[in-house]
């Protein structure tokens, strides 16, 4: 068991109060306080060449606090990427897995953007794409997260789509087929 301290004091109303300290605590204050000292004793006795050797020290402690800001930096470029990321997250389709798409809505899409609205009911559920370009497309939205790969998607996807989703594929499918004509 740790030895302990204790220090015993009253205050105005001439009650006593104790405080517990361990035997960590009261090393760790000592420490301190002897530090503290040091630097008042350097800062205020000491001559130009020890402060010099002193300012020194502290320099290089500075630049360690220097590779700190370095990895500040590289978070707020992280989030600025994110930003961007969310920016640029829009869906043709936001609600294609939990409404059925109209026919009024599919018709004025071009054949890439039918594409789209296909491969975004995949990737929302986390396929992985072999197309690089596509891959890439995906990859910028801040919702996408790939968990899957395309093969274990496609072989698996009628346990993985929802009934909604598997229509609304099927829809798409009939319109990119009327656009290819």
């Amino acid at each position: 068991m740790a030895t302990s301290y204790d220090y015993w004091y009253k205050d105005n109303d001439k009650r006593v109060w104790s405080i517990r300290f361990s035997k960590v605590t009261v090393i760790a204050i000592v420490l301190g306080v002897g530090v503290l000292a040091a630097v008042i004793y350097i800062c205020c006795f000491m001559d130009m060449q020890a402060k010099d050797s002193v300012s020194s020290l502290v320099g290089n402690v500075t630049g360690v606090f220097s590779v700190d800001t370095e990895k500040k930096e590289a978070v707020a470029e992280n989030t600025a990427v994110k930003k961007r990321k969310e920016e640029d997250s829009s869906y043709i389709f936001k609600k294609s897995s939990k409404k059925k798409l109209k026919d009024s809505q599919l018709k004025k899409l071009s054949k890439k953007k039918l594409q789209i609205a296909e491969y975004e009911i995949y990737a929302r559920n986390g396929r992985g794409f072999n197309s690089k370009k596509w891959q890439r497309y995906f990859d910028s939205k801040s919702w996408y997260e790939h968990m899957v790969s395309a093969e274990f998607f496609d072989k698996h996807k009628k346990s993985l789509l929802n009934r909604i989703e598997k229509a609304n594929i099927k829809k798409i499918k009939k319109y990119l087929k009327k656009k290819s004509k």
